[in-house]
């Protein structure tokens, strides 16, 4: 895990200037003019741009601090190496084949796949059965009711009713999915749905089938900090 250098001032250029302002009052209670014309308004505006430069130098001594004692315990620093990442790749047919070495980008650096991946256009979501109460609305506590009496349950037996929780895939590259705590589920289990793409016809879907049997399905798992 990296150590992360403290910030010692996070002030910003509008911060510092409203907190000169807001001193005026008690240095100087006769400057009553706190326009943006105000010559007063425009050097304080000077001296907040120039308090904003100076807090991001003196940021930096942290980074410089740790270079220093790292060059005293003659640790070097680590070699450049090669960037590696996922790619989402997306088809509009399955089994369509993207072979090892296909050059994509991120932005305007250029990467290349390693291995042959087959796209077989399924969409994967993660599902955690949560405990919850009767829902207030009618027609939903009718149907629930509905369902547990179709499971044959007595009146001492206390029913499990639960609300399906589905973790979405992030939209864009900088977002973060919501975590997903499994130990709250009724049945302790993270159920993986495969879903087909919307708007597959029903005779696509034996092929789809045949392009998942024998596929491999790789997780990964990234734990909350929180």
């Amino acid at each position: 895990m990296p150590l992360v250098s403290p910030i010692l001032d996070d002030r910003s250029y509008k911060e510092i200037r409203e907190e000169l302002v807001r001193r005026i009052p008690v240095y100087s209670p006769e400057w009553t003019d706190h326009g943006a014309s105000d010559p007063g308004i425009v050097l304080l505006e000077l001296f907040a741009h120039l308090g904003e430069n100076l807090l991001y130098r003196f940021n930096q001594l942290p980074d410089t601090t740790r270079l220093a004692f790292l060059r005293l315990l003659q640790i070097p620093m680590r070699p450049a190496g090669v960037a590696s990442g996922m790619v989402r790749l997306e088809a509009r047919t399955p089994g369509v084949v993207v072979p090892g070495g296909s050059v994509v980008a991120a932005g305007k650096v250029p990467f290349t796949t390693l291995d042959d991946v087959a796209v077989t256009g399924v969409r994967a979501l993660a599902v955690v059965r949560e405990p919850a109460v009767l829902p207030d609305d009618e027609e939903l506590r009718a149907q629930a009711e509905a369902a547990i009496q179709a499971r044959g349950l007595g009146d001492d037996e206390v029913p499990v009713f639960y609300a399906v929780r589905v973790l979405e895939p992030p939209d864009g590259a900088g977002d973060e999915p919501p975590p997903l705590d499994p130990s709250a589920a009724v049945d302790g289990l993270l159920w993986i749905a495969l879903l087909a793409p919307d708007g597959t016809d029903e005779a696509a879907l034996p092929a789809l089938r045949d392009a998942l049997g024998g596929a491999r399905l790789s997780l990964g798992v990234v734990v909350d900090s929180v």
